[in-house]
C-alpha cells in the first residue's frame, strides 16, 4: 500500500470513529459534551445521586416512597445471576433484602414474602394500585442497573485490550476499539430505551385506569433521560 492510500485510509478510519461517536452521543449532544469536559468524574457521580434523590421525591409524592435503586453489591449479584429480576424488584420495593434471599436459598425456603398490609388510612384498592406502580418502577430500576452493568462490562473489555499495549500502538488501537465499541453502546441504549418505554406505557395505563395523575410517568422518563446524559458525560470525562 502506497503512502497516499495509507493517508486516505487513516482519514476514513478517523471519520468512521467520529460518526460512531456522534451516533451514540447525538441525543442532547451539547449537554453531554459540556458536562463531560467541564466536570470531574466525582462531580458527575454526584449528579447521578442527585437525580436518584429527585426521583425518590417524585415517588414519595405519588405514594410509593418505599423504593430505592439497587446498591453496587445488589447490582453485582443481579449481574452474576445470583438473584433474579423478580428478586431484585422485591429488594427495590422493600419487600425483602439481599441477605434474606441468600438465607432463604441456603435453607431451601422460598424468597417470596407476603405482601405488607395496607396502612389503615389507605383503601385496599389504592394499595393494589401502589403495589403495581412500585413493581413497574422496580422494573425500570432493574433495567437501568442492567444497562449500567453492560456498559461497565464493555468498558472493562476495551480497557483490557488497550492498557498493556506499547505506547506506539495505542492510538491505532483506540480508534479500532471505538469503531467496535460505539455501535455496541448505541445498540445497548436502544434496547434499554425500548424496554423502559414499554414499562412506562404500562405504568401510564395503571395510573389512568385508577383515575390518578400520570405526572409520575413524565418525571421518571425525564430522570431516565437525564441519567443517560450523565452516563455519557462520564465517558467523555474519562476518555475523550
Amino acid at each position: 500500500m502506497n503512502k497516499k492510500k495509507k493517508i486516505w485510509l487513516v482519514i476514513l478510519i478517523v471519520l468512521l470513529v467520529v460518526l460512531l461517536t456522534v451516533s451514540w452521543f447525538c441525543k442532547d449532544l451539547f449537554k453531554v459534551v459540556f458536562t463531560g469536559i467541564t466536570e470531574t468524574p466525582e462531580q458527575i457521580e454526584q449528579k447521578k445521586e442527585e437525580l436518584d434523590i429527585k426521583q425518590k421525591e417524585a415517588l414519595e409524592k405519588a405514594g410509593v416512597g418505599n423504593i430505592r435503586p439497587l446498591d453496587e453489591n445488589e447490582k453485582e449479584e443481579l449481574n452474576k445471576g445470583n438473584i433474579t429480576k423478580e428478586e431484585a424488584i422485591e429488594i427495590i420495593t422493600g419487600k425483602t433484602t439481599i441477605d434474606e434471599i441468600k438465607q432463604n436459598k441456603e435453607t431451601g425456603n422460598s424468597s417470596d414474602k407476603p405482601a405488607k398490609k395496607p396502612a389503615e388510612t389507605q383503601k385496599p384498592q389504592d394499595n393494589t394500585v401502589n403495589d403495581k406502580v412500585a413493581k413497574l418502577v422496580g422494573e425500570i430500576y432493574v433495567l437501568e442497573a442492567t444497562f449500567t452493568s453492560e456498559l461497565n462490562a464493555l468498558e472493562a473489555w476495551a480497557l483490557g485490550q488497550f492498557v498493556n499495549l506499547p505506547m506506539e500502538q495505542k492510538a491505532a488501537k483506540k480508534k479500532e476499539l471505538a469503531a467496535i465499541g460505539f455501535p455496541k453502546l448505541a445498540a445497548l441504549e436502544s434496547e434499554c430505551d425500548g424496554k423502559v418505554n414499554s414499562v412506562l406505557k404500562e405504568l401510564e395505563k395503571v395510573l389512568m385506569d385508577a383515575g390518578q395523575s400520570t405526572e409520575l410517568v413524565k418525571q421518571i422518563r425525564e430522570a431516565y433521560e437525564e441519567k443517560k446524559i450523565v452516563t455519557k458525560s462520564h465517558y467523555i470525562s474519562e476518555y475523550m
